[in-house]
């Protein structure tokens, strides 16, 4: 992990549960389906596929994978980073409003 990633509080190991894991994999095939579908199936239906479409197929999963990890880990950081609600006594005088 470099020292900025650390010094954002960022742990890649919170991708690493079980929970997250599921929802950016099933994102990332429904995704990477989809992606390659529409960009490769042309080839891959005619019988003209490469290595290289298959290469791009591959990819259109890892994409979608990597980038929903990396929404998971800045929201996270985004979380942490907001302020907790400001407490009642907090507030100044002014704008205390005191039961009756």
């Amino acid at each position: 992990m470099t020292r900025a990633a650390r010094a954002a509080g960022l742990r890649p190991s919170a991708t690493a549960r079980p929970h997250h894991l599921r929802r950016t994999v099933l994102l990332s095939l429904v995704v990477g389906l989809l992606l390659c579908t529409i960009n490769q199936l042309g080839l891959i239906l005619a019988g003209r596929a490469t290595a290289a479409t298959w290469l791009r197929c591959g990819l259109d999963f890892v994409v979608p994978f990597t980038v929903s990890n990396l929404g998971l880990l800045a929201g996270r950081a985004g979380a942490r980073d907001r302020a907790p609600a400001a407490e009642p006594d907090a507030l100044p005088a002014a704008t205390r409003v005191e039961p009756r």
